[in-house]
């Protein structure tokens, strides 16, 4: 029974001209149909471009900073009324950290940071920053295509050309997505009885990661944001990013200890590169009007490569940039995984009536070549490993918690 067959055209691709569905024995199959050049068509060049913004649709409403002042200082309060009330203990909000520390109570429970409230003077303290992290973090993010196509043709040979190339940003910097793709396709009729065919498509991906998700103590940079206090600055005055604020209030006032955002978004080094490239080589002799015989090679090569590195540049937990207990969090890791898949076939078919197909294929099975290659090193701040990888720009304290450059191990 012949398959059902679904073809529409294919606006979201310039090179795709039809998407094939169907269904053979219970199995689906897709057939992606490609653009080629006509016979007789003369040589045409089309160009296309398109440029756009994105930016965040809407923001999250949080505190400015001295609503979370008064909030913080209230909280603490009822904290130290609530642990002396179930005590037996006399208290009063004047009461400084002196005597509330002297009377039993961790600060990290009723105490006040200095920043916040003068006890001398008994007022709140006037916040120097009101940072808005959602404006540091996100930002508009430009993403711009190109794609330049040329098609033409003639009775003996028929072709049709494309090169695309496209730069996307993300609203969180420095991520970035960066795409090259190319196709080209022949046609030739080289004699009577015979015509061949090659077509050729490749892609090359290039990821600069942020590490958006997942919780702040997994350098989740959106929960960071989210938490990270607008009483805080999110630059030093010598421009480097203000490292650990909030981690160095865990122990003594109790806390929470996400890292700067800009500071995790920006240091720690995640990229991803991918290609993939298809050539395919189709050879039809027809030596009778009825039947044809189709000889087809193909070979395709896939390429994926991982990159991540943590700096000791970027606080955690209760360690604030550059301490040596951050020794285990300094971690390098790569991979690299390289694919080949070969096919070869034969296939030959008869016509006959008018409604009537008989196909009899005879078809080698593919080949598959796989390649994984995996590395990782820990603790690298003594170390500066020789070989190959990519050269750190230099870090504002001069001396460069990065290796120069990563070594290569080959399997």
């Amino acid at each position: 029974m012949p398959p059902v067959t679904l073809t529409a055209p294919n606006p979201g691709n310039d090179d795709v001209r039809h998407i094939v569905l169907g269904m053979i024995d219970g199995r689906h199959w897709t057939a992606i149909t490609t653009k080629r050049g006509k016979e007789g068509e003369r040589a045409k060049i089309s160009y296309d471009f398109s440029y756009g913004i994105q930016q965040l649709e809407r923001k999250v409403d949080l505190l400015d900073a001295n609503q979370f002042r008064d909030l913080y200082i209230a909280s603490r309060n009822d904290s130290y009324r609530r642990k002396a009330t179930a005590a037996g203990i006399a208290w009063s909000p004047n009461d400084d950290n002196t005597i509330r520390s002297a009377k039993g109570f961790s600060l990290a429970d009723v105490g006040i940071h200095p920043m916040f409230y003068d006890f001398t003077t008994r007022t709140p303290v006037e916040q120097q920053y009101n940072t808005d992290w959602q404006d540091e973090v996100f930002g508009n993010a430009g993403m711009m295509r190109h794609n330049i196509s040329v098609t033409g043709g003639s009775k003996a040979i028929r072709y049709m050309a494309s090169v695309g190339y496209m730069d996307q940003d993300g609203i969180i910097a420095p991520s970035n997505h960066n795409r090259i793709n190319a196709r080209l396709n022949l046609d030739a009729q080289i004699t009577k009885h015979f015509s061949a065919s090659l077509s050729y498509s490749m892609y090359d991906v290039k990821n600069k990661v942020v590490q958006a998700e997942g919780r702040m103590i997994n350098d989740g940079v959106i929960q960071s944001m989210l938490m990270y206090l607008p009483n805080l600055p999110a630059y030093e005055e010598n421009g480097d990013y203000a490292r650990s604020a909030m981690i160095r209030m865990v122990t003594d006032w109790g806390i929470n200890f996400p890292e700067n955002p800009l500071v995790i978004a920006n240091e720690l080094d995640i990229s991803e590169k991918t290609s993939r490239h298809n050539l395919n080589f189709n050879l039809v002799y027809e030596p009778l009007p009825d039947l044809k015989i189709s000889a087809r090679l193909g070979q395709q090569w896939y390429n994926y490569r991982y990159f991540y590195y943590r700096p000791m540049s970027i606080g955690r937990n209760s360690t604030p940039a550059y301490g040596p207990e951050l020794a285990s969090y300094n971690i390098a890791r790569s991979s690299s995984t390289y694919d080949i898949d070969r096919l070869r076939g034969v296939t030959a078919s008869h016509r006959w009536g008018v409604h009537g197909k008989l196909q009899e294929t005879a078809r080698t099975p593919s080949r598959r070549c796989a390649h994984r290659l995996y590395a990782s090193a820990q603790d690298l701040r003594p170390t500066r490993c020789p070989g190959y990888g990519i050269r750190r720009r230099p870090h504002p304290r001069g001396d460069s918690p990065r290796p120069e450059r990563f070594g290569r191990i080959a399997l």
